[in-house]
């Protein structure tokens, strides 16, 4: 995808700098969207150039002036998935309340609701929401068998004197609580744009979180709706959509791209005069001069919050199970009769997935443990760094207390520096051993991909332990953190994935 698209009166203008989107008029609105956002504060750190993140956005909308502003945002808001599992919920919630706090203070104006956002259920969505500065708005989720919304349906917002109505709506074959249900969004939004005119309204928005297939036929169907943005298919629009003249706008997901509409206020919504699509990189890590970019410390407090809510729950899971880790042998057993295996993977990066979490200080944060580990969650695994290590007599060691281990320095990038991994693997693991740990899930290891082991090699589980399921691979390299390995279709690029098995395939 190209750093930045404009789309203004002239036609299609490709390859300018950020900077040049800005325009003082104090005569214009932007409209800024954005969709899917998964819960990402701060961009995956798998990429080679991690995009996204709520310090560029930020800084990126903040090159604007604030009374010129609207921010939406079509769902699938507050968490990853429409489902979490008990070791991944508190976390999330702390998550979710991090974005709440971001959306704060970029002064959002509404949010429609996705399906994830029942995540954690309606009674953990409620207390976010009342958290949340801005309302979450949809015009067709009701209580189970009632006339009663669940949300409030609209929002009536005002810039330049210019009043502007936003309605949300929801796919009903979307997955919801039993307590919710959704119903036809066609006349609701037909109601809406009629409801949203006689209040005056001289722009009409629709937060339609339906996939953009549904947004073609909604469009199609109503007349009356300005501009459309879609969520849920994740659709990227380099350029917008016109049906039944209602502007059609999506983006990706994860917060990684900006999406800016931009309108001459008088005329407000017949004369467009700019349309932005830009990656949220490294051209918005510097915001305006003199202002100080408050999302650094969201992030900093999120992750605090973050770390404090897994201790506490560790602590029940630890009675629950006393401690103990019996499904996996992990690669400190392995590596004693596979010496010439071990000696092939800690030259590779999969050996240094955890070291890669410390550099970047993400160890507490499980949804990158999940994938920089084996066995989290699984039966016989670990749940946190707290009952990830364990000592000869199958005792665990607290992370916390391994005050010894060999750390990277702050900010060590294995990919930039692949030479760095072997030295660094080989003292992680020497200090690791001079702490006295027998057993560590951290890391991408042997069991990975040939399943845990428990018994091995007295158990006669020795077929089959050559053979990799190169699926097993796509459960974390996902077009997100992999896009090497995708076309821009977000098709999978057998090739590539064929080759990456065998360049970490160990030798026999």
């Amino acid at each position: 995808m190209r750093k930045l698209l404009l789309l203004g009166l002239a036609g299609l203008v490709l390859g300018c700098s950020p900077k040049s989107v800005v325009d003082p008029s104090a005569s214009r609105i932007r409209i800024f969207y954005n969709n899917d956002l998964n819960a990402y504060l701060a961009p995956c750190g798998c990429r080679v150039s991690p995009i996204g993140g709520m310090d560029r956005r930020w800084n990126a909308m903040k090159a604007y002036p604030d009374e010129s502003r609207v921010l939406v945002d079509a769902g699938n808001f507050l968490f990853k998935s429409a489902q979490s599992t008990d070791y991944l919920a508190p976390q999330w919630y702390e998550q979710a309340v991090g974005v709440v706090e971001a959306y704060n203070l970029l002064h959002a104006d509404a949010v429609a609701i996705g399906e994830t956002e029942f995540a954690l259920g309606v009674q953990k969505f409620q207390e976010i929401a009342k958290q949340a500065k801005f309302p979450f708005i949809s015009a067709n989720v009701y209580w189970k068998g009632t006339s009663k919304l669940f949300l409030r349906d609209s929002v009536m917002i005002e810039r330049y004197g210019k009043k502007i109505g936003i309605f949300g709506l929801f796919l009903p074959s979307l997955k919801l609580p039993p307590e919710l249900e959704a119903k036809d969004p066609v006349s609701h939004a037909q109601a809406m744009v009629k409801k949203l005119r006689a209040q005056g309204a001289d722009m009409v928005i629709a937060l339609s979180h339906q996939g953009y297939d549904e947004d073609v036929k909604l469009a199609n169907a109503v007349s009356g709706i300005d501009l459309l943005v879609g969520a849920s298919s994740q659709s990227l629009l380099q350029k917008p959509d016109v049906e039944n003249d209602t502007l059609l706008v999506q983006l990706s997901n994860q917060g990684q791209v900006l999406g800016m509409v931009e309108y001459e206020a008088k005329t407000l919504p017949k004369q467009r005069t700019n349309f932005v699509v830009a990656e949220l990189d490294g051209q918005f890590n510097d915001g305006p001069p003199g202002l100080a970019n408050p999302m650094k410390t969201v992030l900093a407090v999120t992750n605090l919050r973050m770390t404090e809510a897994n201790k506490k729950l560790d602590e029940k899971i630890w009675a629950a199970h006393e401690g103990k880790a019996d499904g996996f042998q992990t690669f400190l057993s392995c590596r004693d009769c596979h010496n010439k295996q071990a000696a092939f993977q800690e030259n590779k990066r999969h050996a240094a997935a955890f070291l890669t979490l410390l550099a970047k200080k993400q160890e507490n944060n499980l949804d990158c443990v999940k994938c920089h580990s084996v066995g989290m969650g699984a039966p016989g695994g670990f749940t946190n760094l707290n009952n990830a290590f364990f000592d000869a007599q199958g005792k665990a060691i607290p992370f916390a207390k391994l005050k010894d281990l060999a750390h990277p320095e702050p900010g060590t990038d294995y990919r930039a520096n692949p030479a760095a991994i072997k030295p660094h693997v080989a003292r992680w693991i020497s200090s690791l051993e001079k702490a006295g740990v027998k057993k560590a899930f951290v890391s991408v290891q042997c069991e990975n991909c040939h399943g845990p082991r428990p018994g091995h090699p007295f158990d006669n589980q020795l077929a089959g332990t050559g053979k990799v399921n190169a699926n097993l691979c796509l459960q974390c390299h996902t077009k997100e953190q992999m896009p090497a390995w995708y076309d821009h279709a977000g098709k999978l690029d057998s090739q590539a994935l064929a080759g990456a098995v065998k360049a970490v395939a160990c030798p026999r």
